[in-house]
């Protein structure tokens, strides 16, 4: 059964992301199942939101690509 998370998934795929960060828990597990079955990303998982946030835009600005 495709899903938004699936959906999402191959929206980030489609624009080359590679890793996505968030905080896993039972409001993302459908995400992170998406990310997994997909396998052209990698979920990183870290302890805060804003950890992921400022994460993620380090990774854009030192590789020049889009990150999540």
């Amino acid at each position: 059964m495709t899903t938004i998370a699936h959906h999402l998934t191959s929206m980030l795929k489609a624009n080359n992301v590679k890793r996505v960060y968030g905080v896993a828990g039972d409001f993302l597990n459908g995400q992170t199942d998406a990310i997994r079955i997909d396998g052209s990303m990698r979920w990183a998982p870290l302890l805060h939101g804003e950890g992921d946030a400022f994460t993620a835009c380090a990774e854009a600005e030192l590789t020049g690509k889009p990150a999540v």
